[in-house]
């Protein structure tokens, strides 16, 4: 699949995996394409300096299948999202409200005519 994304961006009938990128036409823009057809197509979180420093199928293919990375990892995350956000339990039984603290003001105030009080 990743060689067929190559070959793809790069607008080439076909891509293997030792093929570099750059060397073929490559650059920074078509990058950010194939990162976003890669994201699209595995759900791996590819950087444009993980494909400059691995610019080869055979070495982006790994990263591609990491674990923490693509739909079911995607799940997980919604998941405990889902559980982050629940309110927390209220308090325990028999458990005392806290105390409300004291009001305070302000121990002195200065009014100036750029305030606009006279």
């Amino acid at each position: 699949m990743l060689c067929t994304l190559f070959a793809e961006v790069l607008g080439l009938p076909q891509g293997g995996v030792d093929d570099n990128f750059f060397e073929p036409g490559g650059h920074s823009l078509l990058s950010i394409r194939l990162i976003g057809r890669i994201r699209a197509a595995t759900g791996a979180d590819l950087s444009p300096r993980r494909l400059f420093e691995t610019p080869t199928v055979a070495a982006l293919a790994p990263l591609t299948l990491r674990p923490g990375t693509g739909p079911a990892a995607d799940a997980d995350r919604a998941r405990d999202l889902a559980a982050d956000t629940r309110p927390a339990p209220g308090p325990a039984a028999g458990a005392r409200p806290a105390e409300p603290l004291p009001p305070t003001g302000p121990a002195r105030v200065l009014l100036t005519g750029a305030t606009g009080f006279r």
